[in-house]
C-alpha cells in the first residue's frame, strides 16, 4: 500500500480513538454466591468498599443467588460476602472501565475455630493505574453535609475538594479559572454554567457519588477542561422499596422540605425526589448588607432503570428545576427603591442504553436534551442603569462509546 495511504489510515484510527466519547467514570460488578455444594445462596450480604476514599455500597443476593453492584467509581475495592453459617469471603476488585466485572464466590462452611489475618488493606486499595488527581465524594458525605438548604448545596460541596473555590453567588472556579467547569451526569455532558444566577444545579442528594477532577483531565472529555465533575445518580436498582421525608432550616427565615422514594423489581428500578426551598438570603452578594434577597426554588428528579437481561441496561433521567428570586440591592439601590427580580427554569432529559457484548466488550449510547431559560424584570427606580432580559438556551445531542479490554489494555472509542 502507498505510504501516504498508510499514514492516512493511521491518522483516522488515532482520531477515532481520541474522539470525545463522553466519559463514563463508573462500572458494575455482578456475580453469584453459592455454598460448597454449588447451591445458590439467597440473602447473602455483599459489601464493596475502599477504605481510602471511604466509598461503600451494599447489596444482597436474590432468589437466584445473584447480586449486582452498580455505578462504582473507577478504583480498587475489597468485596466482602457474608451469609449466616458460612465463612465470609473477600476478593480484591479493580474497576477500570464500564465493563461489567463478573465475580462469582463460593462460601465455605463456617468452622468452629477461626484464624484472623491482619493486613494493611490501604496499600492494596491504591489505584496505581490512575494518572489524574481526583476526589471521590460518596453518598454518605453528601447526605451529612452541613447546610440549611441541602437541595442547593452542590457548589458548596464541590468546593470542599482541593483546587476548587467559590465566588459570589456560588460560581465554581477550578484552579482559579472561571466558566470552564463541566458536569458529566451519568455519562451525559453538561457544559452550561451551573450557578444560582445561571442554570440551577441538581440536588446533590440525588447523587450516588461524585468524582471531581481538576488537572490532567482524561482525553475523552472535551470542551471545558479547567475542572470536570462526574456524577453518578442514585438508582432504584440498589434500593429496597423505601423513602424519606426531611425538613431543614436556618437563619434568614430559611426553610426546606424534601422527599425521595425508590425501589425495584427484578428488572425495573425507579427513584424520584423533590425539594422546595424558601429563604430571605437566596444569593450570596459580596456585601455585609442583605437587602432585597428573598427567593424560592423547586427541584425534582426522576430516574427509571430497565434491565431486561444481564447484558442490557436502559436508563431514563428527568430533571426539572425552577427558581424565583430577588436581585440583591446595594445600600444606595435599596434607598432608591430598586426592585429587580429573576426567574429561571431548567429541564434535562436523557435516555441511555448500555449493552455488554462479551465480558471484554461493552457499548454505550445516550440521547439527551437540556433547556434553560432566565428572565430579569426591573421597576423604574433601578439605578445606576435600567436592565431587563429574557433568554433561553436549548441543547440536543447524543454520545456513544465502545470499550474493549485486551490483555492489560483498555481501548475506548466513540463520538
Amino acid at each position: 500500500m502507498d505510504p501516504k495511504r498508510w499514514l492516512g489510515a493511521l491518522t483516522l484510527i488515532l482520531i477515532a480513538l481520541t474522539l470525545a466519547a463522553h466519559a463514563q467514570t463508573a462500572g458494575n460488578v455482578s456475580g453469584t454466591v453459592t455454598d460448597p455444594n454449588g447451591s445458590l445462596l439467597q440473602g447473602a450480604t455483599v459489601r464493596i468498599g475502599n477504605a481510602i476514599t471511604k466509598y461503600f455500597q451494599l447489596a444482597s443476593t436474590d432468589a437466584h443467588g445473584t447480586y449486582r453492584l452498580i455505578d462504582l467509581p473507577y478504583n480498587s475495592y475489597l468485596l466482602t460476602i457474608e451469609a449466616g453459617g458460612f465463612q465470609p469471603a473477600t476478593r480484591e476488585v479493580v474497576v477500570r472501565s464500564n465493563l461489567v466485572l463478573q465475580v462469582n464466590v463460593q462460601l465455605g462452611v463456617k468452622s468452629l475455630s477461626e484464624t484472623v489475618n491482619i493486613s494493611n488493606a490501604a496499600e492494596t486499595l491504591l489505584n496505581v493505574d490512575k494518572t489524574h488527581p481526583s476526589v471521590v465524594i460518596d453518598k454518605e458525605r453528601i447526605q451529612n453535609f452541613p447546610t440549611s438548604q441541602p437541595s442547593r448545596s452542590t457548589e458548596q460541596l464541590i468546593a470542599t475538594a482541593p483546587g476548587w473555590t467559590l465566588d459570589a453567588n456560588n460560581r465554581l472556579h477550578a484552579r482559579g479559572i472561571e466558566y470552564q467547569v463541566q458536569y458529566s451526569i451519568d455519562g451525559v455532558p453538561v457544559t452550561d454554567t451551573m450557578a444560582s444566577t445561571f442554570a440551577s444545579s441538581p440536588d446533590p442528594r440525588n447523587f450516588r457519588s461524585v468524582e471531581v477532577t481538576s488537572s490532567n483531565v482524561p482525553a475523552e472529555y472535551g470542551n471545558k477542561l479547567a475542572g470536570v465533575i462526574s456524577v453518578n445518580t442514585r438508582s432504584g436498582l440498589e434500593l429496597n422499596s423505601s423513602g424519606s421525608i426531611s425538613y431543614s432550616g436556618g437563619s434568614f427565615n430559611t426553610h426546606e422540605v424534601s422527599f425521595d422514594f425508590g425501589g425495584h423489581t427484578r428488572r425495573f428500578g425507579y427513584f424520584l425526589s423533590a425539594a422546595g426551598t424558601i429563604t430571605d438570603r437566596f444569593l450570596d452578594p459580596p456585601a455585609l448588607e442583605n437587602f432585597h434577597n428573598h427567593g424560592r426554588s423547586g427541584k425534582s428528579f426522576f430516574k427509571f432503570d430497565y434491565a431486561p437481561n444481564e447484558k442490557d441496561l436502559l436508563r431514563l433521567n428527568l430533571f426539572f428545576d425552577r427558581q424565583r428570586f430577588d436581585v440583591p440591592n446595594l445600600p444606595d439601590q435599596e434607598e432608591a427603591g430598586q426592585d429587580q427580580r429573576r426567574k429561571t427554569f431548567d429541564n434535562m432529559q436523557s435516555l441511555s442504553w448500555q449493552h455488554t457484548f462479551s465480558p471484554n466488550t461493552v457499548g454505550y449510547v445516550a440521547f439527551f436534551q437540556h433547556y434553560n431559560s432566565a428572565k430579569l424584570r426591573s421597576n423604574d427606580l433601578a439605578t445606576p442603569v435600567f436592565a431587563e432580559q429574557s433568554r433561553h438556551n436549548s441543547t440536543f445531542g447524543s454520545v456513544g462509546s465502545l470499550t474493549f479490554y485486551r490483555g492489560h489494555n483498555t481501548i475506548k472509542t466513540g463520538f
